[in-house]
């Protein structure tokens, strides 16, 4: 059994302590790059990978191979949107834009559908 992870991904707490499990750590294949998890599955190099499900599962769709089955979530992290403090010193107004953008969306019946692609992300 191998299970294939990206090198240099922060995990959580919870999921950091159980990598460290040397029964668990004997099975792990470091991958250097998210496009290899995808590879690495479908060419039987590992039998597991540990990668966002929402991103692989697209990556999955768009090129040809078996389709992919999310067989256990370890943790479910919220997700970020990064502004530089530059970008926000040359354009001050855009947190404010953003965030008025991210209300409007939310009353958007679309933003269900968004999430529900998401397991567990509650809206």
């Amino acid at each position: 059994l191998r299970v294939g992870f990206i090198r240099g991904v922060a995990f959580p707490a919870s999921v950091r302590q159980a990598l460290q499990d040397p029964e668990l750590a004997s099975l792990l294949v470091p991958l250097y790059a998210n496009d290899l998890t995808l590879s690495a599955l479908r060419g039987r190099r590992v039998d597991y990978v540990i990668d966002d499900p929402v991103t692989l599962l697209q990556r999955a769709e768009r090129q040809e191979g078996e389709p992919l089955k999310v067989v256990l979530e370890l943790a479910v992290s919220p997700v970020h949107l990064f502004v530089s403090r530059h970008v926000l010193q040359q354009r001050p107004e855009l947190l404010k834009r953003l965030n008025q953008a991210i209300a409007r969306a939310r009353q958007r019946p679309e933003w269900q559908r968004v999430l529900a692609r998401y397991p567990g992300v509650q809206g």
